[in-house]
């Protein structure tokens, strides 16, 4: 032991982490993870109290640390030398953050470190090391900030010039830009023929924003029709103005002058290049070519660009095509500047002597990669991290030792720009922040010899430098590399560097520099692309299993100057390219990298260092050769902060899993130094998306440090007001939104979140003061109500909320902002009173309490809160879930009625969120805690719209930014927050709100719907585990809970009622080892535990009925008809018995099965699979199948059964309908012919009737004709719809169903295409909206709240989305007293959807909805009829006003309208009307119907809103007022037709109506042998009137079903049980007869033996005739005498073989007694007896002779088989009754009509004693 122990002490003494000493371990007890700064063996620590902390591991329980002793010392002296410092022993259980409190420790020094503690367990030691930053500014050494010579100005001499530009349009627009000083600042002259209209529009851009300085018609000059024609040429001559900071642009086109003026404000754009813009309008995109560009400067000539793009494409965009630069999408592009490469930088130094240490540290302002002797020194990269550089400046070291080489050493380094010296413009101004510059860093090499001595090599100009391949680095445009450039060995020491400039010794950042905190950034995963495509020539698209934050690194050979491009994006579009649409006004273009080869005649490698891109897909252009590139040639590298992945979950639920995983990935898509919002879109640090992800991103990755660094970034934005900006760090003022509370709660939370899940309080101690004025801020500023004074940020992207990004319509935002303050308030107290300052605590309590009463106060409405204006108009889930999560409600009362209605709102919805950003954080957690977990499981579980599944089901591999496929971004994480409910609940690990991970609850919400779920964190004192599962009615639990811990375990009991029925291990839960307290409480055990590893179990006592489940698996695919299917039962025995005996029945209807459904035992704890097959008939219902399953079986010696009901399959036709399409042009009112593509996939031939499907408000199509489809055959047909009188422009959602009887055999869905023409031919009047010449002359009246703007490119008026009821009007000319219709362009700024009504004169014509789903810019026309009476009553005159309101309770956004106009409405129909006939009733089987049908006739016509619809009577042609009744079996023809008020008439159309209601009979005669030891035979004879007999099935005792294809032979002579039934061919089948065959005597004898007993055929009803057989005798030579019982008593003279069914027999039973005789033998046998007998069965039939305007005369005929139907007959119209009469059988009678045209009659016949009561029911159309 001595001699271990002395090994381990000389371990200890060189520093190896990690080390434990023996004696700890052989008591359980061991040590891992020690870290410094929660890092391993780091390097750069420049704090001056750094922190200590390891992790105890120990299989004992409850293991608690006593006390601990942290020893430091240099690397020199080590352990066993001189100490720096040494703690002592201190009686503390503390493991992390413990403080070192030594001397000053000295910078770019190594230190080694160990720890020895005591625990209740036992002892361990470790040791480990780290090495210090620079702990002072003069540590760097003289170390200057050196970078490349600084690059010459482009816009140098570009002053006053004449631009030439050859341009030709083809869509809307041409623009050119010049005096383009940067990306925002130019002049924009565009060219535009928008709405036929030639049109100068120049525009001013300052400072990014562009002012439209005229929309100038210049018609006059040239017409729009010559500028869509041909090549142009725009020229422009710019020089100074008149007045100071003025312009003077004359503008020609084709050499016609047609402006000339002075432009204001131009002072910063005194000089600047030329360039192109293109941008959208109405929803589409500008398109032009510029054909050439000449640019002479005026006084001396000088040509500054001539180009015809011969030679290639001198601007930044743009595709050239030839000769040929084509705009097609939005881009704003300029002169390409000369080249700023990347620079490299190198230092020869020489090493004399053996080096113990090498340490290399570097700042950058940018990126710096950084070699030794030409080998990269680590492996990460966009290093150093990003900050705000006036404040921070990181700085990372390294660890070069082993790369330095005895004699000359090279130091190489390639600056990248990052953030820093960012060239592209973009939204946020990365591109001039206030430290923005050229790249540059700072360095020292730090020798240690092995002598003692130490050296430097800093940074200085002595480095040399030039310009290195890599011509550009965006880190949103991308990478330029051109391989030509490429400098071989320009950082080994056998380089000639002496043409090399000297670097430049330049200033630096002002920031402090200090070291990287978080970890670094590195490729820690790469892909191969899985798949490639070409959809266009040259072409290729490369797919990647996942959505990822990274880069493509790609190998090729070809020659040089070959140019590959690289686009890189999260999605396709519709042609298969790759979608780089942005919003982002990214001026260097977008996540798009070339490479250039050098034509080396070998390969050439190129990978992006200073960019990472979002992607899934890439776009390859310019591949060389004909050929598709190899995917072999491309490698995904998966780039982020190297972050480890500290938790995991997994469960019962795939969709779970998947979403966990999705999130995961989203997460490490969005670490890059900071949490970013998307690697695509953004790459910002926002607040928002932090404040609800950083619990996330906790409790799956390492991030403490990373969410540390930036909390001091988002201290630093802090405005003046102390308020923090929504993005961090932030590029100045960008980011400064005003009170945005729900964002900036990211600034007070997440500080806790840091202590709460790491144990770290340093963060909130730092920023305390800060954070507290910022609170106080904003309680300051409220309002008078007492809450927010604004909140600009509320729950963003709620499904309502369109998918570019936004709010859902009418959010008062102000509800989540004063939430949110609440919360901050109420958080705050939490963290004074920790931090020891009671006073402030008081404060923020009291003041929360203020604002919890005044939210109360103003949003609480009962059990829903709800906020002002629109927002009160509809029930928003997010408002009432921050309310519960935040603790806002008042009282109990109210909390649970709150969270009820929240539950109920969830399940109305169908189980579908209503929330955003903010409310999907906690709407799980919230239904759980309030006792609806099994609501938040079928939310967590749920696939359709909106839900995570459906992003699943739609290709997610992360999460979205949007619920919807139109998403911007496909790599976002604030909607994948269900991630903290599936740790803290579905797993249910939730650390203490006080002690944190201290203190730890395991309390998983155990659900019928989940079978298990497992859940692993780390915490500061090890990893939790919480694993539970269900076994049966048994509850399994593992729970593993690190040293430093305790935790609660709450135990749901389930069916369990006490503790004893609770157990650890297989014991009493009380009596296990570490187990501290149990208690029963709600329905669950709490059991309080230290440290350790638990099994628990909660098993209540055996009931085998309840403990053997079977679970009939469902099927994933449809079952055509006449198919089979195969099943599949799985019974496990949870129970603690064997059980034996299995046998499973299972009922699935008309389906047959067949199978071994038997198992002989089954033992505790296992399963068996019965599998069986499903025969499913031609003729099977449609539709979903529910099957019943019945198992037996013995346990204990007792028989018990268990019932299982589920849907199994779901049953189709084989039918299909592929497609559903149509367009059209001006439709309103108008048939519009649909074409609907039929497939029959299935066996048999289909017949059923085309029926189109279309939008709510549209007439109702009638039934398209009758199709058959034989098997395999495709079939387009064309059936008519007729589009709604108001319509809007775009695809309208049709589809259509192929119908047989009752049954959809298959439907479909499709678009119709609708186009309204703007403007349209002939209007009767135009107003244009916002143009104040055409509202002046329209009388234009306006609400106050409603304005004018421009949008996208059209002049409009809004109403006002924040004012409901706000509105606007114009007096307009119409058509005196005549319909008219009315077109509007709505424009839009967004996705969204637009409400509005519409008056005439004050008369409301109607409300209406605009919607459109594209984002971005646009607009849509929309159309409606104005033909109410009361709307034309005042326009007799020829004027009318229209009025546009927005509707006081609208929900959506207000009405903006660009152009108005009338149109008169059609009145020449020369169309004959759509007609068609529907059945309408039960379908059996082969075009037979089983009930009876009624046949409606429905015609639609374009002009004529009744047609007159007729149906034929023998040769008479009747009005057709109500459906026509066909109740009578057999073949019927029902012939119609349709004619219009102008006379335009269909031609005849027959339907064919075949019913059959009758089941057939079949009648079974005993055939007696005629040998001593034949068996009988049973022969079965089945007839049916109408469609004929299809099978008769037979079975013999306990044997199947069979078909009977003649006499059934008994088994043998004695005694059998036989049963038949019979079905005909239309499907109507025969209740199943039974035959009891008696013993045949087998002595030989002629004994007299009724072998079968006579049967009754025939319907026990009053006035029927029942029919009697003789019966089965076992000898030929009998009589039969018949005597008919009534309830087993003889009737008086009924002997015949028939009898009818009289008044006497009502309710009794009849039967029939044969007597049989055969010589001297007589003998008896009686029939069953009949059902009980009804009053026959009454016919009631309705014929409508005739309407009037008020009434209809009706024809009523009761009818019954046998008996005359007499007596009351009700009739109802609408409901109410309208007649009571006495009829003799037919009655004629009139009765009134109410309003409308469409009235439902029902005509109900009472009864008579003979006779039952009957109703039918008729639709009557005037």
């Amino acid at each position: 032991m001595a001699t271990i122990a002395l090994l381990a002490a000389g371990l200890v003494g060189v520093g190896l982490a990690g080390t434990v000493a023996p004696a700890g371990a052989a008591e359980g007890v061991s040590l891992a993870d020690l870290e410094v700064e929660r890092k391993a063996e780091p390097i750069g620590i420049d704090l001056d109290h750094p922190r200590f902390g390891w992790v105890i591991e120990s299989a004992a329980r409850g293991v608690v640390q006593e006390s601990y002793r942290v020893r430091v010392a240099t690397e020199a002296e080590g352990l066993d030398g001189d100490l720096v410092w040494d703690s002592g022993t201190v009686q503390d259980d503390r493991s992390f953050d413990v403080q070192y409190e030594g001397p000053a420790l000295a910078s770019t020094t190594g230190y080694v470190w160990d720890v020895a503690i005591v625990t209740t367990s036992g002892t361990a030691v470790a040791s480990s090391s780290f090495r210090t930053g620079f702990v002072d500014e003069a540590d760097w050494d003289g170390a200057a900030w050196i970078g490349a010579p600084p690059p010459a100005d482009p816009a140098e001499g570009w002053t006053d010039y004449t631009a030439e530009f050859d341009f030709s349009i083809q869509r809307h627009a041409f623009g050119a830009l010049f005096r383009a000083n940067g990306a925002n600042n130019a002049l924009m002259w565009q060219v535009s023929v928008v709405d036929g209209v030639a049109a100068l529009r120049p525009h001013r851009k300052v400072n990014g924003g562009y002012t439209l300085l005229e929309n100038k018609n210049i018609q006059a000059q040239i017409s729009a029709a010559q500028l869509s024609q041909g090549v142009h040429t725009l020229s422009v001559t710019v020089s100074p103005g008149t007045a100071t900071d003025s312009t003077r642009v004359v503008t020609k086109i084709d050499g016609i002058q047609v402006d000339d003026r002075q432009v204001a404000g131009t002072g910063t754009l005194s000089r600047g290049t030329v360039g192109f813009r293109s941008s959208t309008n109405a929803g589409t995109n500008e398109q032009f070519t510029v054909h050439g560009v000449r640019v002479t400067r005026t006084g001396d000539g000088e040509k500054l660009l001539a180009t015809d793009f011969s030679d290639g494409n001198p601007f930044q965009g743009g595709t050239l095509v030839g000769k040929e630069l084509r705009f097609t999408s939005s881009a704003e592009t300029l002169l390409k500047a000369p080249d700023k490469p990347a620079p490299l930088l190198r230092k020869e130094f020489p090493v004399s002597k053996p080096v113990a240490h090498a340490t290399w540290y570097v700042a950058a302002g940018g990126y710096a990669d950084v070699t030794i002797n030409g080998e990269r020194i680590s492996d990460d990269t966009l290093s150093p991290g990003f900050t705000d550089y006036d404040d921070t400046v990181q700085y990372v070291g390294t660890d070069v030792t082993d790369q330095l080489d005895q004699g000359d050493n090279v130091l190489g380094m390639e600056l990248g720009r990052g953030f820093f010296g960012m060239l592209g413009g973009n939204v946020w101004n990365w591109q001039s922040p206030p430290w923005h510059g050229e790249p540059r860093a700072r360095g020292v090499l730090a020798l240690e010899y092995a002598d003692g001595t130490t050296g430097r090599v800093v940074t200085d100009d002595s480095w040399t430098t030039r310009g290195g391949p890599r011509r550009l680095d965006d880190l949103y445009a991308g990478e330029r590399y051109d391989a030509r450039y490429e400098v071989p060995g320009w950082d080994t020491v056998s380089y000639d560097d002496s043409a090399w400039a000297a670097a430049a010794e330049v200033d630096g950042p002002s920031g402090e520099l200090v070291g990287q905190r978080q970890q670094p950034i590195r490729v820690t995963r790469v892909l191969q692309p899985v798949s490639v495509t070409e959809p266009e020539d040259g072409v290729y698209v490369l797919k990647f299993p996942n959505v990822i934050a990274g880069r493509t690194r790609v190998t090729a050979q070809g020659p040089a100057g070959t140019t590959i491009t690289l686009a890189h994006a999260e999605k396709l579009r519709a042609n298969g390219r790759v979608n780089l649409d942005n919003n982002g006004g990214f001026q260097l273009g977008f996540q798009t990298d070339t490479f250039t080869l050098a034509g080396t005649g070998a390969e050439e490698t190129f990978e992006p260092r200073f960019s990472y891109q979002g992607f899934q897909y890439v776009e390859v252009t310019g591949w060389p050769g004909d050929q598709a590139p190899p995917l072999s040639a491309f490698t995904a590298e998966w780039l982020h902060t190297d972050a480890a992945q500290t938790g995991e979950f997994q469960s019962s639920s795939d969709v779970m899993n998947r979403t966990h995983q999705a999130v995961v990935n989203t997460l490490y898509n969005n670490i890059h130094g900071i949490p970013t919002d998307t690697p695509m879109f953004e790459k910002n640090g926002w607040t928002g998306d932090a404040a609800v992800g950083a619990e996330m991103f906790m409790l799956n990755l390492d991030t403490h440090e990373l969410f540390a660094k930036w909390m001091n970034d988002l201290d630093e934005t802090r405005e003046a007001n102390g308020a923090p900006m929504v993005i961090a760090p932030s590029s100045g003022t960008w980011g400064a939104w005003g009170p945005s509370q729900p964002w900036h709660a990211a600034y007070v939370m997440i500080p806790w979140w840091l202590y709460q899940y790491g144990g770290d309080d340093r963060v909130m101690t730092e920023l305390y003061d800060n954070i507290k004025a910022y609170v106080d801020l904003e309680y300051g500023r409220r309002q008078a109500d007492g809450l927010v004074i604004s909140n600009r940020l509320g729950d963003w992207v709620s499904p309502e909320g369109s998918p570019a990004g936004g709010h859902a319509p009418g959010e008062d935002q102000r509800v989540e902002g004063s939430a949110y303050l609440y919360l901050m308030l109420d958080q705050m107290a939490t963290v004074a009173e920790h931090l020891g300052k009671t006073a402030d605590a008081t404060q923020f309590a009291t003041r929360a309490g203020v604002v919890k009463d005044a939210f109360n106060t103003a949003y609480l409405d009962g059990d829903r809160y709800r906020g002002a204006g629109q927002d009160g108009n509809r029930y928003r889930q997010v408002h009432s879930v921050l309310a519960l999560a935040f603790g806002l409600t008042p009282d109990e009362e109210t909390t649970e009625a709150v969270a009820a209605r929240l539950a109920a709102d969830v399940e109305q919805r169908g189980y579908h969120l209503d929330t955003g950003t903010l409310g999907t954080k906690y709407l799980l957690p919230v239904l759980t805690e309030h006792g609806y977990a099994d609501v938040a499981v079928r939310l967590a579980e749920q696939t359709s719209y909106p839900s995570w599944g459906f992003m699943l089901d739609n290709g997610a591999t992360s999460m979205w930014e949007h619920w919807s496929t139109d998403a911007r971004s496909l790599g976002h994480y604030f909607l994948g927050t269900v991630d903290d409910w599936f740790y803290q609940y579905a797993a249910g690990i939730r650390p203490s709100k006080e002690e944190g991970y201290r203190q730890v609850t395991i309390a998983p919400a155990t659900t019928e719907q989940m079978d298990s779920a497992r859940a692993t964190t780390d915490t500061p004192y090890g990893p939790v585990t919480s694993d539970w599962r269900k076994r049966g009615r048994t509850l399994e639990l593992h729970a593993e809970v690190p040293v430093g811990s305790t935790a609660t375990v709450r135990l749901p009991l389930g069916e369990a009622t006490t503790a004893e029925e609770v157990l650890e291990g297989g014991a009493p839960v009380a009596d296990a080892d570490g187990v501290e307290s149990v208690t029963i409480v709600d329905g669950a055990a709490e059991v309080v535990v230290g440290s350790g590893s638990y099994d628990f179990r909660v098993q209540p006592d055996a009931d085998p009925e309840r403990d053997v489940w079977l679970t009939l698996a469902p099927l994933t695919e449809p079952v055509v008809r006449g198919e089979h299917a195969a099943g599949s039962i799985v019974v496990t025995n949870w129970g603690g018995v064997p059980i034996t005996g299995l046998t499973a029945t299972v009922d699935a209807g008309d389906l047959e099965i067949t199978g071994d459904l038997r198992a002989a035992d089954l033992a505790p704890e296992a399963s068996t699979e019965l599998t069986f097959d499903a025969a499913v008939p031609q003729d099977a219902r449609l539709g979903d199948r529910e099957v019943e399953v019945v198992l037996a079986f013995t346990s204990g010696g007792q028989d018990y059964e268990v019932t299982e009901t589920s849907t199994w399959a779901e049953i189709v036709a084989g039918v299909a309908v592929d497609a559903v399409t149509g367009s059209v042009a001006d439709p309103r009112g108008r048939l519009v012919p649909v074409d609907v593509t039929l497939r029959n996939e299935g066996t048999r031939a289909q017949t059923g009737q085309v029926r189109a499907t279309v939008p709510a408000g549209w007439p109702t199509p009638p039934a398209g004709p009758t199709v058959t489809l034989e098997p395999g055959e495709t079939r387009t047909v064309t059936t008519r719809v007729r589009v709604a009188q108001r319509i809007v422009a775009g695809t309208q959602a049709i589809g259509a169903q192929m119908v047989q009887g009752d049954q959809v055999l298959a439907s479909g869905q499709g678009t119709l295409a609708v186009s309204l023409t703007t403007p349209p031919a002939g209007p009767v009047d135009h107003v244009d909206f916002g143009n104040n010449a055409s509202e002046t002359a329209h009388q234009v009246q306006a609400g106050p709240n409603s304005g004018t703007s421009s949008e996208a490119g059209l002049t409009r008026r809004y109403a006002n989305s924040q004012f409901p009821g706000s509105w606007y009007s114009a007096l307009v000319d119409v058509p005196a007293g005549q319909p008219f219709g009315v077109r509007m362009i709505e424009t839009f700024d967004g996705a969204r959807t637009k409400e509005l009504n519409l008056y005439v004169d004050d008369v409301p014509v109607g409300r209406y909805s605009v919607t459109r789903t594209q984002g971005g810019l646009g607009w849509l026309a929309h159309d409606l009829l104005v033909d109410a009476p009361a709307a034309l009553a005042a326009t007799a005159d020829g004027k009318a006003r229209i009025k546009i309101e927005f509707p006081t309770d609208a929900t959506d956004f207000d009405p903006s309208v660009a152009d108005l106009w009338v149109v008169a409405d059609p009145t020449k129909d020369t169309e004959a009307p759509a007609v068609g006939a529907t059945l309408n009733g039960t379908a059996g089987q082969g075009g037979w119907f089983t009930s009876p049908v009624q046949v409606q006739v429905d015609a639609l016509d374009d002009l004529d809103e009744q047609p007159r619809v007729e149906v034929q009577d023998g040769a008479t042609w009747l009005p057709y007022v109500a459906p026509v009744q066909v109740a009578a079996d057999g073949e019927h023809t029902v012939t119609y037709r349709a004619t219009d008020a102008a006379g335009n008439a269909t031609a005849p159309a027959s339907v064919e109506v075949r019913v059959d209601q009758t089941a057939p009979v079949t009648v079974a005669d005993v055939v007696v042998p005629t040998g001593s030891s034949a068996a009988a035979q049973v022969r079965l004879t089945a007839t049916d009137a109408t469609s004929g007999v299809a099978a008769t099935m037979v079975k013999v005792d306990a044997g199947d079903w069979q078909q009977a294809s003649g006499p059934v032979t008994l088994p043998d002579r004695g005694a059998h049980q036989v049963a038949w039934f019979s079905t005909d061919a239309a499907g109507n089948a025969e209740t199943v007869q039974h035959a009891q065959v008696a013993a045949i005597p087998t002595d030989g004898s002629q004994q007299l033996v009724a072998l079968a007993p006579p049967q009754v055929s025939g319907t026990a009803e009053i006035g029927r005739r029942l029919k009697a057989t003789d019966g089965s005798w076992s000898r030929a030579d009998v009589t039969v005498t018949h005597q008919w019982l009534r309830d087993g008593v003889p009737i008086p003279g009924a002997i015949e073989p028939t009898y009818r069914v009289g008044r006497r027999d009502l309710k009794a039973r009849i039967s029939v007694r044969a007597t049989a005789t055969a010589g001297a033998s007589r003998v008896d046998a009686t029939s069953l007896l009949t059902d009980r007998v009804a009053r026959a069965t009454t016919t009631v039939r309705v014929r409508v002779l005739g309407t009037s305007a008020r009434s209809a005369r009706l024809r009523v005929v009761l009818s019954a088989v046998g008996v005359k139907a007499r007596g009351t007959v009700v009739v109802r119209v609408d409901g109410a009754r309208v007649a009571r009469v006495t009829s003799r059988g037919t009655t004629t009678l009139r009765v009134p009509l109410g309003r409308g045209t469409r009235h439902r009659v029902t005509v109900t016949y009472l009864g008579s004693p003979q006779a039952a009561r009957a109703t039918t029911k008729v639709v009557v159309r005037r």
